[in-house]
């Protein structure tokens, strides 16, 4: 967003790039937004490296779950998962394409 409004960005890594992770693939709807106004996220369904997640939830560390169906409950699916790998490298070069220095 700020090379867009004409700032400088540099875009730096903490490690290698790009990298995969176990774990962090949900992407939730507000971060969709993000990626669909980047051109990410419509490129990644394209290249089918994206998938809609109806059911999903999450496990605490003390035991306690929840699962839901977003899908039958919302009318649309609240999740994407997309592996890490694909998507840091498809955000990184969208800020490339927007200005940024990687």
């Amino acid at each position: 967003y700020l090379s867009r409004k004409g700032f400088r960005v540099a875009l730096l890594e903490k490690r290698k790039f790009p990298r995969d992770k176990y774990c962090g693939d949900a992407v939730c709807t507000a971060a969709q937004r993000h990626l669909r106004e980047m051109g990410v996220l419509d490129e990644i369904m394209r290249e089918n490296k994206g998938h809609p997640q109806a059911k999903g939830g999450f496990v605490s560390p003390i035991g306690n779950s929840f699962i839901s169906d977003s899908a039958s409950e919302l009318g649309f699916n609240v999740v994407v998962a997309i592996k890490r790998i694909h998507m840091d490298e498809k955000v990184a070069r969208a800020a490339q394409r927007a200005g940024a220095e990687l």
